[in-house]
Formats: C-alpha cells, structure tokens, sequence
C-alpha cells in the first residue's frame, strides 16, 4: 500500500486510541475512592463523554472515506474494519458511562449498607478494569490478552448478579435506591464487555482469526 495510506491509518488508530482512553480515563476516575466524586469532577467527566459521539462520527467518516478510496487488503484491512467495528462500542461505551455518572450523581454511596458499597465499588473497579485492559491489549498488539479478559469479565458479571441479590434482601434500600443500583450494575457490565470486545478485535487484527466468546 501507498505511504500515504499507511500514515493515514496509523492517524487514525492514534486517533481512535486517544478516544477509547479518553473513556477509560473517566472510568478509572470515577472508581476512585467516594469522596473524590466531588460535583465539579462530575460534570467535567460528563462534558468529556459527551464530546465522544462527535468524535467518533469523525473518525467514522475519515475511516469509510479510507477504506474507499484505498481498498486495503490483509493486516491493513482487518485494522481498518475493527476500527470502525469498535468505534460504534467506544460510543456506545461513553454512554454507558455517562449513564453511570448520572447514577452516581443521584446516589449517595455513604448511605448504602456497607456489604452492599462495597459489592458496588468492586463492580465499578473490575469494569473499568476490563474496559482499560482492552484498551491495552488494543494498543500493544496483544493477542492473548482476550483470555484473562474474558475471566475478569465473568467475575463483573458475577458481582453484578451479587450486588442485585444483596439489594432486593436488603431491608434499608428501597424503591428509586434499588432502581438506580440495578441500573448502574448494568451500565458496568455492558463497559466490561466492550473491553473484552477491544481485545478480540485486537486478536483479529494480529492473527486474523476471531475469537468467539
């Protein structure tokens, strides 16, 4: 392929891992401890995921507008159509989040019992967590890094269908509490899967073979 092909794309991967992190960022952030989630932090989290759409939309076009003009074959064009597969997940991923940080901004953690914080802060811990690793695997090539992947997103999973049990036999929390805990488990399990959903394609793009859940 020409030269100049090859710089557009390595533009536009660059482009697509600052994105992706720019999610993953939020995400670490918020997981920190309670008395960090200070209101001001918040909603700059929020204007910061709310700029993803855009920027995806972005990357999209150029991507498309590249993949017509060029016709890549072979490794270039499996890294071309997983940028674009994946783009649609980075946005779908800040939305979750933003989801998240309106959970969080309507529920006050102190106030929750204490097995059931914690059962919370581990989920929110172990999807960021999975979300960052596929970012990872992503931007070093990893092939393999989909396996321990996979095994830490079936440990959210698990947290998620403990931190809901744990609130519906829970006598101290009610009605919109309950609601929004359900909602936020939620949001933190489909993060995680996107995470495992960057690290196969990563797999892709090295062997060229996909990795099935």
């Amino acid at each position: 392929m020409p030269r100049e092909f090859h710089i557009e794309l390595e533009g536009l991967n660059h482009a697509f891992t600052q994105t992706t992190g720019l999610v993953a960022e939020v995400l670490m952030d918020l997981v920190r401890t309670p008395e960090e989630r200070c209101a001001p932090r918040l909603s700059l989290a929020t204007r910061i995921v709310d700029d993803i759409d855009g920027r995806c939309r972005e990357l999209e076009d150029g991507g498309h507008v590249l993949l017509a003009r060029q016709a890549p074959v072979g490794g270039d064009l499996r890294r071309l159509i997983a940028i674009l597969r994946q783009l649609t997940n980075v946005e779908r991923a800040a939305r979750h989040t933003r989801h998240v940080l309106d959970g969080h901004r309507n529920l006050d953690v102190s106030t929750l019992p204490a097995d059931i914080a914690v059962l919370l802060e581990a989920m929110g811990e172990r999807a960021a967590e999975v979300f960052r690793g596929g970012l990872d695997a992503w931007s070093s090539g990893d092939a393999l890094a989909v396996n321990e992947l996979d095994i830490k997103d079936r440990d959210v999973d698990a947290l998620q269908l403990r931190l809901l049990e744990a609130a519906s036999h829970s006598d101290q929390i009610h009605g919109e509490t309950r609601l929004s805990l359900g909602l936020i488990a939620r949001h933190y399990e489909r993060i995680a899967d996107y995470g495992v959903s960057l690290a196969r394609d990563a797999a892709f793009v090295i062997t060229g073979e996909r990795v099935t859940p």
